[in-house]
């Protein structure tokens, strides 16, 4: 399928979407109890969808197919949603670039919200006792900016209905835009406890724990959300601040025990994440506890194999550790999966000059020079590695070049640099 042509059909999906979402309000009495099932599979689908376009609007495009594919089991004969699922399938083979689809997924999230506050009017005119109406009302409120009136449709859905638990979970996440925590955690932990399955607005109950400085309690929590998202752990970003803001403060102030603190409760949470491993592994590099760190970086690379930055953390443990046929080894393989970074070479370099191997250091340490031109210790550590070849006219050019990039507090390698040039010249 040619996806740009989405952007011109997809007024018309999204409107029918909405059309169904609205129209039993509109022309059907409230629900029994026998079809209370099916209306809030109908509710769930909905919703799942929401958040699915608001995911691949943000470039989340994994989470967003899941919740499409969740979607579709609750209401498999729904069009837009069909759509959408392939649009996210070729987007994660590959046959649609992510640029093309954000910008499809753009055009739906700006759809035409007149047309559909028009509709949700007419369902409470119809019935203005149905709070189903008031809670797609205040979604199309969120969703489109005007927070302040979607709290109060959530406010009157949950008046009408103090058990639906849509409403106070979708009550929690407005809370939480006011940054009033403590109602966020009341309305989402309401929610449930009405109905366990309740988990739309489970990130924003994990962001609230955590401003409220609850950091156990956020990770407990997000643990329960992610146990349900068959076995694939989603990193909530509020869990990372979680330890980032907390853990990364501490170890910014040198204290580590207390950074070391933050980082053991994540792995006790977290014992298959990798990156609680290798965000460990860095604080024991500051601490010096160079195997320690070795160890947790080992993990992280153990646990995801894709993981480039737990083989330049290690690759730099082993230098520390003076492994340095190991050191090369992670190093290389990092910079053969990441070539624009300078980092990687210049640490590739040091374990190729600790080995002795300064022909090596040399062609990595022109890598970093090439990549960052005005690198000042590329050109000082080249010049050293030039010296041990018996390349004394690439050396004084080092040298020159570090005299001319280097800080001027670096008063010491400067004059040492001076002295090697007028050492180098005599010869």
């Amino acid at each position: 399928m040619n996806w740009e042509k989405m952007k011109h059909i997809h007024m018309k999906s999204i409107l029918f979407l909405l059309f169904v979402y609205t129209y039993p309000a509109v022309t059907q009495p409230k629900p029994d109890e026998n079809e209370s099932l099916r209306a809030r599979k109908f509710e769930l689908a909905s919703d799942l969808y929401f958040d699915a376009i608001e995911n691949a609007n943000r470039g989340r495009f994994e989470d967003a197919q899941d919740q499409i594919g969740m979607a579709l089991t609750l209401n498999p004969k729904s069009e837009p949603l069909q759509l959408y699922k392939r649009l996210l399938d070729d987007v994660l083979a590959k046959r649609v670039s992510k640029d093309v689809a954000r910008k499809i997924f753009r055009t739906v999230r700006s759809n035409d919200t007149a047309r559909i506050l028009e509709l949700l009017e007419k369902a409470l005119d119809s019935d203005p006792g149905y709070a189903l109406t008031y809670l797609r009302r205040g979604y199309v409120f969120q969703f489109n900016g005007a927070p302040e009136k979607a709290f109060a449709d959530y406010k009157k859905a949950v008046e009408l209905a103090p058990d639906f638990c849509l409403a106070h979970a979708f009550l929690g996440r407005v809370y939480r835009s006011r940054k009033d925590y403590q109602n966020t955690i009341q309305s989402i932990e309401k929610a449930i406890e009405i109905d366990s399955l309740c988990a739309i607005t489970f990130d924003d109950l994990v962001a609230a724990y955590n401003m409220t400085g609850d950091c156990r309690k956020a990770l407990t929590t997000f643990q329960r959300f992610a146990e349900r998202k068959s076995g694939r752990i989603y990193f909530s970003d509020h869990v990372y601040e979680c330890y980032l803001t907390q853990g990364q403060a501490h170890r910014k102030n040198r204290e580590y025990e207390k950074a070391l603190s933050k980082l053991n409760l994540l792995v006790d949470v977290f014992p298959d994440f990798h990156m609680v491993f290798r965000e460990r592994g860095v604080i024991f590099m500051e601490m010096q506890r160079y195997a320690d760190a070795h160890s947790d970086f080992t993990t992280s690379i153990q646990l995801n194999a894709d993981d480039q930055t737990g083989f330049y953390h290690r690759g730099k443990a082993n230098i520390k550790l003076k492994k340095y046929e190991d050191a090369i080894s992670d190093l290389e393989h990092y910079t053969l999966a990441d070539s624009k970074n300078a980092s990687g070479f210049y640490q590739l370099a040091q374990a190729f000059s600790a080995d002795g191997n300064y022909e090596k250091a040399i062609v990595a340490y022109e890598s970093v020079i090439t990549l960052e031109p005005s690198h000042a210790w590329a050109y000082y550590q080249m010049a050293f590695a030039c010296e041990k070849a018996g390349k004394h006219d690439a050396a004084i050019d080092a040298y020159l070049h570090f005299v001319d990039h280097a800080p001027s507090d670096y008063t010491q390698h400067i004059a040492r640099a001076k002295d090697r040039i007028a050492a180098l010249t005599r010869r």
